[in-house]
């Protein structure tokens, strides 16, 4: 919805970088932003590393809705790679 809305006044193109923006930015939560109660932190290296993979991969999840002519690819596409995410995580870092 909100790409479409975008998309109308700037452009596909342009939504797609503001979603990539929007998604990466959402994601530093995730890594990159440390919040505790002495402050907010900032990962400065891995957390760049961090956003620029995000914007990358909401690229990818734009071209497979693009693709499909629907959102419901990109979602199990989403799914699919948070519990490879997940499964990395805990077998192999924990």
């Amino acid at each position: 919805m909100v790409h479409a809305s975008v998309a109308e006044q700037w452009g596909g193109r342009n939504a797609a970088w503001i979603n990539g923006l929007a998604f990466a930015g959402i994601h530093l939560l995730h890594h990159g932003l440390l919040i505790d109660s002495s402050g907010v932190h900032v990962r400065s290296v891995s957390g760049a590393l961090w956003f620029s993979l995000m914007v990358a991969l909401s690229g990818v999840f734009n071209l497979i809705r693009e693709k499909s002519g629907s959102l419901w690819p990109g979602v199990v596409a989403h799914a699919v790679f948070n519990l490879f995410l997940n499964v990395t995580i805990f077998l192999f870092l924990m």
